[in-house]
C-alpha cells in the first residue's frame, strides 16, 4: 500500500501536537504529505460565537479565521523538526464524524488521537473514532500511548478466512505491516487467533473422546499455520515472526499485546455498520477498551 496523503484530525481543543509527532516522522518515510482538520461542530460555534463582537452574518468567518491562525501555529510549532514536510492545513464545520470521513475519501491514511479530550485510555475513544472505524475508505490509525519511533514490535493480526476479499485485505495488511515495520527497524508478528470452531458440538454430539478432540485440534492448527506461513513466504522482511494463539480474539490479542511490550497493532475490519455491527461489533473497535498501544484498522469494502 502506497501511502503519499495523510488526514490528521485534530479536535478544537487540542493544543498541541505532540502526538501527532509519531504521524509526522513516518510520513517523512514515506514522502507523503499531510492535511491537519479542524471540524467546527454546533458546540464550538456557540461557544465561540459569545467571545466575538460582530454581526452575526460575520461570525462565522472570524471564528474559521481564528481557527486558521491556531492551527497554523500548532504547525509552526513543529515545523523546524519537519521542514521537509508538505504539511496543509483544512478548516470546517458540521459534524466532526461526517466531515473527516467525506474528507478522508481522497486520503491514504486517517491518523487521529483518541487520547484527547483529557482521555487517558484507548478504552475511552469516543464516537468519532468509533465512527471512522465503521464508515471511512482509508485505513484509521488510532494513536495510544506507545512511542513509534522507539518501536520494536510490529504486530499484524490475521484473519484466515477463504474468500477472495479477505485474503486481498490480509494481503494489505501484511504490506502496510511491512512498510511500519520498515520504517522504525522493528519486529514483525503475524498473529492469528483461532479456536476450534465447533468444539462443544463434536463434544456432545459427536461423542469424541479427548484424545480424539485434541487430535482434531491439531489438525486445525497445522492447517491455519501453513495458511498464516503462505503469508510470511510473500515477504522479504527479515525480522519476521508467525504466532498462533488459540482463544477468543479480543482476549488473546490483547494478552499477546500486553505480554510482549507490543508497539503498534494493525488488523482488518470488515466494519459492521448494520444491526449486525451493533449486535456483533468488530474486533478492531472492541479491541480499542482493552489495549493502549497504537492501533490501524484497514476497511473491507464488504459489509456483511
Amino acid at each position: 500500500m502506497t501511502i503519499r496523503k495523510i488526514l490528521v484530525p485534530i479536535a478544537p481543543n487540542q493544543n498541541d501536537l505532540t502526538k501527532a509527532l509519531e504521524i509526522f516522522s513516518f510520513a517523512l518515510t514515506q514522502n507523503a504529505e499531510i492535511l491537519v482538520l479542524r471540524v467546527i461542530e454546533d458546540a464550538d460555534y456557540e461557544a465561540a460565537s459569545r467571545q466575538i463582537n460582530a454581526p452575526i452574518s460575520e461570525r462565522l468567518e472570524v471564528i474559521k479565521q481564528q481557527e486558521e491562525k491556531k492551527l497554523l501555529s500548532l504547525v509552526d510549532s513543529i515545523k523546524g523538526d519537519f521542514s521537509n514536510l508538505k504539511i496543509n492545513i483544512q478548516v470546517e464545520t458540521g459534524h466532526a464524524s461526517e466531515q473527516i470521513t467525506k474528507i478522508s475519501e481522497s486520503f491514504d491514511l486517517i491518523a487521529i488521537d483518541p487520547l484527547r479530550k483529557g482521555k487517558k485510555r484507548l478504552a475511552q475513544a469516543g464516537s468519532v473514532t468509533r465512527y471512522l472505524l465503521r464508515h471511512a475508505v482509508p485505513p484509521v490509525w488510532c494513536l495510544g500511548q506507545h512511542s513509534l519511533t522507539k518501536a520494536s514490535r510490529v504486530v499484524a493480526a490475521i484473519n484466515l478466512r477463504d474468500d477472495e476479499e479477505n485474503k486481498a485485505l490480509n494481503n494489505q495488511l501484511v504490506q502496510s505491516a511491512i512498510s511500519f515495520a520498515t520504517s522504525v527497524g522493528a519486529d514483525l508478528h503475524l498473529l492469528h487467533a483461532w479456536n476450534l470452531e465447533g468444539e462443544g458440538f463434536i463434544r456432545a454430539w459427536e461423542r469424541k473422546s479427548e484424545l480424539e478432540i485434541a487430535q482434531i485440534a491439531e489438525r486445525e492448527k497445522n492447517i491455519r499455520l501453513r495458511k498464516i506461513e503462505e503469508y510470511a513466504d510473500k515477504t522479504i522482511y527479515k525480522n519476521l515472526h508467525i504466532n498462533l494463539v488459540e482463544g477468543q480474539a479480543k482476549e488473546v490479542i490483547s494478552n499477546f499485546i500486553s505480554e510482549n511490550d507490543v508497539d503498534l497493532l494493525l488488523m482488518g475490519t470488515f466494519a459492521r455498520t448494520n444491526l449486525a455491527g451493533i449486535v456483533i461489533g468488530n474486533t478492531a473497535e472492541i479491541l480499542l477498551d482493552y489495549i493502549d498501544c497504537p492501533l490501524v484498522a484497514f476497511k473491507s469494502e464488504s459489509i456483511p
